[in-house]
C-alpha cells in the first residue's frame, strides 16, 4: 500500500508507455441471462409502481369530488356529517401523501469538473480505457474527497435521455493505488457506461423509489401536530382525527409496500449490473489485480473516515486542511493490521441480502477466480506500479480546488479561508501526538478511565530539595503502579459494567418519577417497580463506590510516578544532559497548569453526561405523552445541564489552549465551549453538551499523552528501561472519546 507523493506529471515516454498498454481491445460478450431477466423486471416495474401510485391519488381525488357532489345535496344530518369527514379525511391524506415530494432535498457536495485542457493526459488515459472495454467515454470527468468512483448522467433525470456520461472519481483512490488498480477501478465504472439501457432504467426506478420512500416515510412538522391532536381534543375530536390518521397510515403503507417492492427488483438488477462491471475490469487489468484493488478499498474507506476526524479536531482549533485526500492517505500507515483482518472478516462473512445493491465482498472475490484472467493490460518496464496520480498533470492542485469545494458546501458562510492550513504541517503535528498517545499506553500499561483523571503533586514543577529521593520515589511508584496493573484492568471492565448499570437504573428511576410506563429490559432491569429500581440503583451505587475504592491503590502509584518524573526536569544537571531539555521543561510547565484545570473539569463529566442521559430518555417519551410532569422533569434537567455548562464555561476563565495555533491563541472556550445556550433551546444544549464532553476528553488524552511521553524520556534517561505495550486492544490514546 503506498503513500502519496504527489509526484510531478510523468514523462511523455511513461505515458507513452501506458497508452499502449491497452491497446488490446475486449472481446465483445452478451451478458448473461440474469442480466436481460432482470432487465426486463425492472422495465415492468418502472411501468407498475408509478400506474399504482397513480391509481391510489386518483382514488383519493375521486373519493373527494364523489363525496363533495353527492354532500352537498343531502339535508344537514349525521349521513352528511359522515360524507363531509370522508372527504375531509382523503382530502388530508392526499395532502400529507403529496407534501413531502415537494419539499427541499438537503445539501448535496457538487464534485469539482476538471477540463480537458487543465487534465489533457487524464483524458486521453480515460478515452483509452473506453475504447479497451467497448464503452462509450465520459462527457466530463469530476472530482470530490470520497474513496469512491461513479459513474451516472449529468443533468439528473433530464439526463437519463441524453448520452452524457460523467465519471467522478474519488481522489483518495488516486492517491492510494497504483496505475493497474485505479485503472481497474476506471474499467468497472465503464462497465457500467457500457450498459446503457440498464443504466438508464436503474436510475429511473431508483428516482421513482426516492419518491415513494419519500413520500410513504417522510415526516414534517405537521405530522407530529396532527400525532399530538389527539392527546389534546376531546374524546369525540380525538376519534375523529384517530380515524383521519388510520386513513393517512393505510394509504403510506401501500406506497411504502410498492417502494420495497420497487427497491427489491431495482437491487437484484443492480447487483447484476454489478458482476457485469466486475467482468470488464477483470478482464482487463487480470483478477490477481482486482482482487488486490477489492482489498485496497477497506483500508482507503477508513484512512478516509479518519481523515474526517482528524478534520473535526482541527476545525474545534479553527484549522482545516488544505488537502484532504493527502490527509487521508497518510493514516494509512496508522491503521492497524488487526482492523484490517476484522475489516475482511466482516467482510467475508457478510451475505448478500435481497436489499443490497452491490453483491458481497467473498462473492466478488469468488467471482474474480472464478474468471482466472491475466488482463490484456500489458505493461512494460512496469509503468503499471507507479501511483497512480502520474495520470494527472498538477495532482496537488486538483486535490485542493476539490477540498475547497467541500469545506464551500458542508460549512456554508461559516467557512473562513484563514482558517487553511499547510495539510503536512497539521500531519506532522498529528503524527507527534499519535507518538505521544502510544507513549502514554505504554507508560500506564493500561486503560485509565476518561472521569478519573491523575492529579499531579503540588511541588511537581519545583525542583526536589533531593534528586536522589525524587528518583527513589519514581522507581518504588513505579514498581508499585506495575504490581497493581493486572487488577485495575480488571477493575476497570467493572467499573464500565457498573456505570453502565447505574446509568440506566437512574433513568429507570428517573422514568418512575414522573409515572412513565418503560420495559424493564430495556433498562437492564428484570421489573419495573419502584422499590425494585430503587434498590438496583442503590445497588449499583455502592458497587460503584468499592470499584472505585480499590482502584485507588494503582492510581495514587500512577500520580505519584507521573509526578516525580516530571519534577526530575527541573533538576539542571538532567536539563543539561537529555535532548532540548530545557525546551521540553518549558513545555512541560505550560501543560501542567492546563492539566490540573481539565482534570478540574472533568470531575464535571459524570454528572452532566447522566444529565444529558436523562434527557435524551425523557424526551424519547414525548410523542407517547404529553403529562405536565414529564415536560416538567424535562425542564429540570435542562436547567440542571445549562447550570453545569454554566459553571464550566465561567471556570474555564480566558485559559489559553496548550498551543497557540494560526494569527492568535485560542482559549479553553473557544476551544470546548465557546458559548452555553439558553436554558429554553433544548436542540442546543443536547448538542453543545455531546461536543464540549467529546472535546475535553480528547483534550485530556492530548495533553496527558504529552506528560507521559516527557516522563518516559526521563525514566530512560535514569535508566529506568521503557515498558513495552501490553496487547489488550484499543487504548485510550488510539480511541475516539465518546460519550
Amino acid at each position: 500500500m503506498k503513500t502519496a507523493t504527489l509526484s510531478k506529471p510523468a514523462d511523455p515516454r511513461v505515458r507513452q508507455l501506458l497508452l499502449e498498454s491497452l491497446e488490446i481491445e475486449l472481446p465483445k460478450r452478451r451478458p448473461s441471462l440474469a442480466y436481460f431477466l432482470s432487465l426486463m423486471a425492472v422495465g415492468l416495474a418502472m411501468l407498475l409502481m408509478p400506474l399504482l401510485c397513480l391509481g391510489l391519488l386518483s382514488l383519493l381525488v375521486y373519493a373527494i369530488w364523489w363525496n363533495w357532489t353527492y354532500t352537498k345535496n343531502l339535508p344537514a344530518g349525521q349521513l352528511a356529517f359522515y360524507n363531509y369527514f370522508i372527504m375531509v379525511a382523503c382530502a388530508i391524506t392526499l395532502v400529507f401523501l403529496v407534501k413531502p415530494l415537494i419539499g427541499r432535498n438537503g445539501f448535496r457536495t457538487r464534485p469539482v469538473r476538471l477540463k480537458r485542457e487543465a487534465e489533457p493526459f487524464l483524458y486521453e488515459y480515460v478515452e483509452k480505457v473506453c475504447l479497451a472495454v467497448g464503452a462509450p467515454p465520459p462527457t466530463s470527468i469530476r472530482v470530490d474527497c470520497e474513496a469512491n468512483a461513479s459513474a451516472g448522467y449529468s443533468h439528473g433525470f433530464w439526463g437519463l435521455w441524453s448520452n452524457n456520461m460523467v465519471l467522478v472519481i474519488g481522489l483518495p483512490l488516486v492517491a492510494g493505488m497504483n496505475v493497474r488498480q485505479f485503472t481497474s477501478i476506471l474499467a468497472h465504472e465503464f462497465g457500467h457506461f457500457s450498459q446503457e439501457y440498464g443504466m438508464r432504467h436503474s436510475a429511473l426506478i431508483r428516482g421513482i423509489n426516492h419518491w415513494l420512500f419519500t413520500a410513504a416515510y417522510a415526516r414534517g412538522s405537521w405530522d407530529y401536530k396532527l400525532a399530538n391532536l389527539p392527546e389534546r381534543s376531546g374524546l369525540n375530536i380525538g376519534l375523529w382525527i384517530r380515524g383521519i390518521q388510520f386513513c393517512i397510515w393505510i394509504s403510506r403503507s401501500f406506497i411504502a409496500f410498492i417502494s420495497h417492492l420497487g427497491h427489491f427488483i431495482s437491487c437484484h438488477m443492480s447487483r447484476q449490473m454489478e458482476y457485469d462491471a466486475d467482468r470488464h475490469a477483470i478482464l482487463l487489468t487480470g483478477s490477481n489485480a482486482y482482487i488486490s484493488t477489492l482489498k485496497l478499498l477497506g483500508p482507503l474507506s477508513m484512512a478516509t473516515e479518519m481523515a474526517k476526524e482528524d478534520l473535526s479536531e482541527f476545525y474545534r482549533q479553527e484549522r482545516l486542511a488544505d488537502n484532504i485526500p493527502l490527509l487521508a492517505n497518510t493514516n494509512v500507515p496508522h491503521i492497524r493490521p488487526e482492523w484490517i483482518e476484522k475489516w475482511k472478516q466482516q467482510e467475508m462473512e457478510r451475505k448478500t441480502h435481497w436489499y443490497d445493491t452491490h453483491p458481497n465482498y467473498h462473492d466478488r472475490i469468488l467471482f474474480a477466480v472464478k474468471a482466472d484472467s491475466a488482463g490484456s493490460m500489458q505493461a512494460r518496464e512496469k509503468v503499471d506500479e507507479l501511483p497512480a496520480e502520474i495520470l494527472f498533470d498538477n495532482f496537488d492542485k486538483t486535490c485542493r480546488a476539490s477540498t475547497l469545494k467541500l469545506y464551500e458546501a458542508v460549512l456554508g458562510t461559516n467557512f473562513r479561508k484563514s482558517c487553511i492550513r499547510d495539510t503536512g504541517k497539521l500531519v506532522r503535528e498529528r503524527d507527534m501526538n499519535y507518538e505521544a498517545g502510544k507513549a502514554l499506553d505504554r507508560y500506564f500499561q493500561v486503560h485509565i478511565p476518561i472521569q478519573r483523571p491523575l492529579r499531579l503533586t503540588e511541588d511537581v514543577m519545583n525542583r526536589p530539595k533531593s534528586a536522589n529521593a525524587t528518583l527513589g520515589d519514581l522507581r518504588q511508584s513505579r514498581q508499585e503502579m506495575l504490581s497493581h496493573v493486572d487488577e485495575y484492568e480488571r477493575l476497570t471492565k467493572c467499573l464500565t459494567a457498573a456505570e453502565s448499570t447505574w446509568t440506566q437504573a437512574a433513568q429507570a428511576h428517573l422514568l418512575n418519577s414522573v409515572n412513565l410506563a418503560f420495559r424493564p429490559r430495556d433498562f437492564g432491569l428484570t421489573s419495573n417497580e419502584r422499590e425494585d429500581v430503587k434498590t438496583r440503583l442503590k445497588q449499583s451505587s455502592n458497587s460503584l463506590q468499592v470499584i472505585r475504592t480499590k482502584m485507588l491503590p494503582f492510581e495514587d502509584a500512577a500520580e505519584q510516578r507521573l509526578s516525580a518524573a516530571l519534577q526530575l526536569l527541573n533538576v539542571p544537571e538532567l536539563i543539561r544532559q537529555i535532548g532540548e531539555g530545557e525546551i521540553l521543561r518549558k513545555e512541560i510547565h505550560d501543560l501542567i497548569p492546563t492539566a490540573n484545570l481539565v482534570g478540574k473539569l472533568m470531575t464535571r463529566i459524570p454528572d452532566l453526561v447522566l444529565s444529558h442521559r436523562k434527557l435524551g430518555v425523557l424526551v424519547s417519551r414525548i410523542n407517547k405523552h404529553s403529562r405536565p410532569e414529564l415536560f416538567h422533569s424535562i425542564e429540570i434537567q435542562m436547567r440542571d445541564i445549562h447550570n453545569s455548562l454554566t459553571s464550566i464555561h465561567k471556570e474555564m476563565g480566558k485559559h489559553l489552549y496548550p498551543t497557540a495555533y494560526g494569527e492568535k491563541a485560542i482559549t479553553f472556550r473557544e476551544y470546548a465551549l465557546p458559548q452555553v445556550p439558553e436554558v429554553e433551546n433544548f436542540f442546543a444544549l443536547f448538542l453543545v453538551t455531546q461536543e464540549a464532553c467529546v472535546s475535553l476528553m480528547a483534550l485530556q488524552i492530548r495533553i496527558f499523552s504529552k506528560l507521559a511521553h516527557a516522563a518516559e524520556r526521563v525514566e530512560t534517561f535514569v535508566r529506568l528501561p521503557q515498558l513495552p505495550p501490553r496487547q489488550t486492544g484499543d487504548t485510550p490514546a488510539q480511541k475516539q472519546p465518546e460519550n
